[in-house]
């Protein structure tokens, strides 16, 4: 198995993505906190040498991006394949299940996960989500309403959250 890596320059800044042939397997903002420890995370637990060319996986989901951006596309069909710890799995799989327009709390998905007393460590989880978008830890925002935190820069979680209409 090869991994493919490419850049891809979206409205909020240029991105890295990565894909396996089980698909997505990484989407960063490229100035993101911690950019280079998650992706030497992600290819150290691949044991993989990557390669910088394009996929189907990574052309798909271009395409997907481009269409989100503008408005025409509220889910994305390119397959995510994320590998890591059960928690973090169900963590990232309970933030795949927030809908397009909607958010939820730290404290809602501990719940979901049943795991009520597990807040940190489902913060923990969501920071190191190495999916963006894909993986919408941007829906994800404090009991109080407030944005809260966001690897990719409160900024940009803002205009995510204003472009599914969520805060405007």
């Amino acid at each position: 198995m090869s991994i493919h890596l490419t850049k891809i320059k979206t409205p909020l800044g240029e991105m890295s993505a990565a894909a396996t042939d089980r698909g997505i397997c990484f989407l960063e903002y490229c100035d993101r906190k911690n950019f280079d420890a998650q992706l030497d995370d992600l290819l150290k637990g691949l044991g993989e040498g990557a390669e910088v060319c394009r996929s189907k996986y990574i052309d798909d989901l271009e395409l997907q991006l481009d269409e989100y951006f503008s408005g025409h596309r509220k889910s994305f069909s390119v397959p995510v394949w994320s590998p890591s710890s059960s928690f973090y799995s169900n963590v990232w799989r309970e933030l795949r299940g927030i809908s397009y327009g909607e958010t939820s709390a730290y404290s809602n998905i501990a719940t979901n996960i049943h795991k009520p007393e597990a807040v940190r460590a489902v913060a923990t989880a969501i920071g190191r989500n190495r999916v963006a978008i894909l993986t919408p830890c941007h829906r994800v925002i404090l009991r109080s309403g407030k944005v809260g935190q966001y690897a990719g820069g409160p900024q940009r979680k803002i205009k995510l959250l204003e472009l599914e209409n969520r805060f405007s």
